[in-house]
């Protein structure tokens, strides 16, 4: 039995660098990326809560090595798909576990990872979000320009959690189109 367990970790942490290849080269190629973040866009914006799920677990890999590798030439994309990702939130209920807790942990990778790096393209898409209290937004700001590895991963999850279900979950398109 644990022969068969190693073989199979192997087996998937092989699978992960090639995933993690794949996605590198992909990324170094400028009409491609362009491409495909703008496809991720287009699926974020589809009614499907499973496209939804599957979208929010590439674009998180993708947002990791874009971060990792500061693609700053990609910052911008990365934004488009944090504020698709909340308005795909947006269109969702509360009952929706799945595919809210993958857009909550996209937009926890946008923010932890870019943060540092472009924070005011981040801030931006927040500001289309009408009606925020001034200590949320206060607090959520904080944290998206916090210096990397300030705040605990939880802490992330924790926060934009409680900013999406009190601002934007179920509100039907809430943000404004600036």
């Amino acid at each position: 039995p644990d022969a068969s367990t190693e073989q199979a970790a192997a087996a998937e942490e092989e699978v992960h660098l090639k995933q993690d290849k794949l996605v590198l080269l992909m990324l170094q190629n400028q009409p491609l990326s362009s491409c495909l973040l703008s496809a991720m866009q287009v699926t974020l914006n589809w009614l499907d809560n499973l496209c939804h799920i599957k979208c929010s677990q590439v674009a998180s890999k993708f947002v990791a090595f874009i971060a990792k590798y500061r693609m700053q030439h990609l910052y911008g994309d990365c934004a488009k798909i944090f504020k698709c990702a909340l308005n795909a939130l947006s269109r969702n209920v509360l009952g929706d576990n799945q595919a809210n807790a993958e857009l909550n942990m996209l937009c926890v990778t946008i923010c932890q990872l870019l943060g540092s790096q472009c924070h005011h393209l981040l801030i931006e898409v927040l500001q289309t979000v009408p009606n925020v209290d001034m200590d949320d937004a206060k607090s959520l700001c904080a944290l998206i320009t916090a210096v990397p590895g300030k705040h605990p991963n939880a802490t992330y999850r924790q926060n934009i959690k409680s900013f999406t279900h009190k601002y934007i979950i179920g509100k039907q398109n809430i943000l404004s189109q600036k």
